[in-house]
């Protein structure tokens, strides 16, 4: 027991980084400063969801079923643990980096499983909370509650968890015996994530596109609720009062959980062995060699290990994608905005802000250079020792934010000029702009990547979320969104809109030439200094 609590320790002070708390050192500040942004970002959260919780609760009573807010916090629960498990499994059960460190030591594998699995039921229910607790408690306004509801809160904030874990670990563990059978096994889980993400948004865009109509909106949320997940209909039945039902949830949860600890049990080093293997080519023949020029082979090797790491394109690659997802959906189709808002109420100049807001909001929120140092990890003095300047090596890593962000700002353009008559500078402004945001994220990314690198991860979840860098790269990307926003409002309301996206354009200007005159300065000198 006691060796189950130093490993369950172990991970959590990992996860957190609180090991540097107690330093004196830059790494002990940064550490410290790094919890209270996460501490921040929470009550943030907590703030977020008790709002969305609450409007959505207002809704439905409107509609006259005030008590299916209580359904809908659990259902997106479950939703948000299944798609936040399916990586967090695969990465912790699966394929850990420290499975050949663990079992070297002397512990029984019951120890280290248990120790695994615990952490992941931690995580999870520290992140259920944040949409569990604010449901009961807006549920709690809108309806009146007895003993039963209030007994069984708890064990329902316990018991939900489970399914979910049970069923993303179980497909992860599935997923696993086909690819290393499969020659480019990240390309397909790249795409298998993609392929559910893009559902899931649909599905999302889909039920927010219901006329404003309560009652029909309150319906149509009872009976999609009861599609996506039935055993929360049944937990929802079972708080209010039915015992029967709320028994056969409590089955539905624990059975299949226990059941997946049992083949979790029989099966963890076989799973670990297969999810670190690779595809072995039978047919290989040797062929002559290429060789490229420094340039070409730096691009070759960043993209290569880009593409290497599913975790990592999964969370940069989300939100250039998502620009063009909702400028379809916004300006096209029968429930789009400009398919209701009746003709001539917004000008083509308005359209085109609204496109530049959408594009520079979501190019600004991840940056691929965020976790570029980091994710060398322990090979970084290899980096280092290649005969090519620290700005040869800068210019590899910026190239792939270009490659992953520039063709969805030119499609957006693209679409929004064929979709809409604009004029000659709204339409070079609506490529220049969002351009412009990508740069700042790029550059910027590098700049806190080479200021705060992390080497110490042992799956690249750590280094791709859980870094400094990559909260400092969203925070800035935040901040410049809104200075460009503001002053593109500014220029409106005073002058005109050109004048606005002039105002923008200088804007977003003068911040790209800050974050690159520090990458190309002070940046240089980051870079030398790190010992990987």
């Amino acid at each position: 027991m006691r060796n189950f609590w130093i490993l369950l320790k172990y991970n959590l002070i990992n996860t957190l980084n609180l090991n540097k708390l107690n330093s004196k050192t830059k790494e002990g500040k940064l550490s410290l400063l790094m919890v209270i942004l996460f501490i921040v970002g929470g009550l943030f959260s907590l703030g977020l969801a008790f709002l969305y919780m609450f409007m959505i609760g207002s809704a439905l009573a409107e509609g006259g079923f005030p008590e299916l807010i209580l359904l809908v916090g659990i259902v997106a629960g479950f939703m948000f643990i299944l798609l936040m498990t399916i990586t967090k499994a695969n990465s912790t059960l699966f394929r850990s980096r420290d499975y050949d460190l663990l079992m070297s030591l002397p512990l029984k594998p019951s120890t280290i499983i248990a120790s695994k699995l615990v952490y992941i039921l931690a995580i999870n229910y520290l992140l259920f909370a944040f949409i569990y607790f604010p449901t009961i408690i807006v549920y709690t306004v809108f309806n009146t509650t007895d003993l039963w509801f209030w007994l069984l809160v708890l064990p329902t904030f316990f018991l939900v968890p489970l399914l979910p874990i049970a069923v993303s670990s179980l497909l992860a563990y599935l997923f696993g015996f086909i690819t290393p059978k499969i020659k480019y096994k990240n390309l397909t889980s790249i795409l298998f994530s993609l392929l559910i993400l893009f559902l899931i948004m649909y599905a999302s865009f889909q039920s927010s596109s219901i006329e404003e109509d309560p009652s029909a909106f309150a319906l149509f949320m009872k009976n999609a609720l009861v599609k996506i997940y039935y055993p929360g209909q049944i937990a929802f039945l079972g708080m209010l009062g039915s015992w029967q039902d709320y028994l056969l949830f409590t089955l539905i949860s624990v059975v299949p959980f226990v059941g997946f600890v049992w083949l979790l049990s029989k099966n963890y080093m076989g799973a670990n062995s297969r999810g670190n293997s690779s595809y072995i080519n039978k047919n290989y023949e040797m062929k002559m060699m290429q060789s490229s020029d420094q340039k070409k082979a730096m691009i070759k090797k960043e993209l290569k290990r880009y593409f290497g790491s599913s975790v990592y394109v999964l969370n940069t690659i989300m939100g250039p994608m998502m620009s063009t997802f909702l400028i379809l959906f916004i300006f096209f189709g029968e429930d789009s905005l400009s398919a209701t808002i009746p003709a001539g109420t917004i000008t083509p100049d308005i359209i085109s802000m609204i496109i530049v807001g959408i594009a520079i909001f979501t190019m600004g929120m991840t940056s691929t250079t965020a976790s570029s140092i980091s994710i060398e990890g322990k090979q970084f003095w290899i980096l280092k020792s290649l005969p090519l300047s620290p700005q040869q090596i800068f210019n590899g890593k910026l190239f792939v934010n270009y490659l992953i962000s520039f063709p969805f700002v030119i499609i957006n353009g693209i679409i929004a000029l064929v979709a809409f008559r604009f004029s000659l500078w709204s339409a070079l402004f609506m490529f220049l702009i969002p351009g412009l945001v990508v740069v700042i994220m790029s550059y910027a990314g590098l700049y806190f990547n080479l200021l705060l690198p992390r080497f110490d991860y042992d799956s690249d979840v750590k280094a791709v979320k859980q870094g400094m860098s990559v909260l400092m790269t969203m925070l800035t990307g935040f901040v410049t969104v809104t200075i460009v926003i503001v002053a593109g409002v500014l220029g409106v309301v005073f002058f005109t809109p050109i004048v606005a996206y002039i105002f923008a354009f200088i804007a977003a200007s003068l911040i790209a030439i800050v974050f690159i005159s520090l990458v190309q300065t002070h940046g240089v000198k980051l870079f030398n200094r790190i010992n990987g």
